[in-house]
């Protein structure tokens, strides 16, 4: 059976640790000044990370990254929830995409399927 749990930042860190003796997948340094992540969605299985995607809320948005899946967890669809999950969060939405194993063009067609602007103006970032 999957859950979800929301978990600031260390907690998961922490967590993630314990279950793989590894730190958390990388993001840029340059992303991180930009809109740091604070909390995770995270998806479990039993007690198992499955996968987990990071925000915060600053200035009225909800700013999302680092999301990433377990390897054992890859190829089985389950992906997909842990962006519904986190798609009942607070909106409007600003993202970084970025990833070592999808090429950004998929990242691209995946996130414009679900109503996301890739590349947005000025005017449509607007004050932000």
């Amino acid at each position: 059976m999957y859950s979800f749990r929301t978990l600031s930042k260390s907690n998961f860190a922490d967590l993630w640790r314990k279950q793989t003796n590894k730190d958390l997948p990388a993001r840029s340094k340059d992303i991180e000044g930009f809109y740091p992540i604070k909390n995770y969605i995270v998806m479990f299985r039993g007690e198992r990370i499955v996968g987990a995607i990071g925000f915060t809320r600053k200035d009225g948005l909800t700013l999302r990254g680092g999301s990433f899946i377990s390897p054992e967890f890859r190829g089985q669809g389950l992906f997909g929830k842990i962006v519904a999950e986190a798609d009942k969060l607070e909106k409007p939405f600003i993202a970084g995409i970025y990833s070592k194993d999808v090429p950004i063009e998929n990242w691209a067609k995946f996130n414009e399927s679900k109503g996301w602007t890739i590349n947005p103006t000025n005017k449509e970032l607007g004050n932000y």
